[in-house]
């Protein structure tokens, strides 16, 4: 005997409730799969690290042997940093974690603070651009790609457009690319519509937190040359108490001030930012 095959009901059209319904589910914030993600970049870079030095400490044979397992090493690296930056953009949306604080704390912590940024930085270049997509005065991707020089005027013919391509592909015009992108997510700037009205961004407090880095770096390689544990000690935990104070004392208005209020506030997350530094 013939059984009938019951085939599920068609949905009309994208207002259908079950539609609806199903896209509620999706939207669902799941904790433990995007810290699940988080874990398992960490666990690949971990992995890329260990075996570069690995390979360092076993190649007896030419110094040379170095540079092409160097260079995959930064390939992969590269491609881990991008999975980080992938999750702060979730997070961006305040859809990484649950709770709003943590969602943000998270996210600088593990995957913007690493790549010398912050998540309300990014946040307020991103939502602009999704609200302002290709508005050539709120977009803040438009502002980027023309500051950098990879705006395109469409429309373009085809030789233009493989020419332009190509010219864009050009290392320096990268590195270019990368510095101006990394600036609009990294420190204040004036070329965001959400800017409150009438303040300018403080260029005291960037600076001031580049030459710590700076400082810091030029400290450290000196005392570990110069082999002395006793300054080692104290000297790097009295600059960070340093900038810890200066960061701790100057008045709001020296930091970012926009309509759209952080979870975190920024002074806090300058002192989060330089303790990882």
């Amino acid at each position: 005997m013939a059984t009938a095959v019951q085939t599920p009901p068609t949905m009309a059209s994208l207002s259908d409730p079950r539609i609806k319904e199903k896209l509620q589910e999706l939207r669902q914030t799941d904790n433990v799969t995007n810290l699940f993600y988080l874990v398992r970049v960490y666990l690949y870079l971990t992995l890329v690290i260990a075996a570069t030095l690995w390979f360092y400490a076993i190649n007896d044979v030419s110094l040379w042997l170095d540079v092409p397992i160097t260079i995959v090493a930064i390939f992969l690296i590269g491609a881990g940093q991008h999975q980080l930056t992938g999750l702060a953009h979730e997070a961006s949306h305040h859809i990484l974690l649950r709770n709003r604080f943590g969602n943000d704390l998270v996210s600088d912590w593990f995957c913007m603070f690493p790549l010398f940024s912050s998540t309300q930085h990014y946040r307020l270049q991103h939502i602009a651009h999704h609200q302002f997509v290709n508005d050539p005065d709120r977009d803040p991707d438009v502002s980027q790609l023309q500051t950098s020089g990879h705006w395109l005027q469409f429309p373009v013919s085809h030789r233009d457009f493989v020419r332009t391509l190509l010219k864009q592909l050009w290392l320096p015009n990268l590195f270019r690319f990368m510095r101006i992108r990394a600036a609009y997510n990294a420190i204040p700037t004036d070329k965001n519509p959400y800017l409150k009205k009438g303040w300018k961004p403080n260029k005291i407090t960037v600076r001031v937190g580049i030459l710590y880095m700076l400082s810091l770096i030029g400290v450290l390689t000196w005392l570990v040359i110069d082999a002395n544990p006793l300054l080692l000690a104290i000297v790097p935990a009295a600059m960070y108490v340093a900038i810890m104070t200066f960061y701790a004392m100057i008045p709001a208005t020296m930091y970012h001030q926009s309509r759209v209020h952080p979870v975190i506030s920024m002074r806090v997350m300058t002192l989060l930012r330089m303790t990882y530094v």
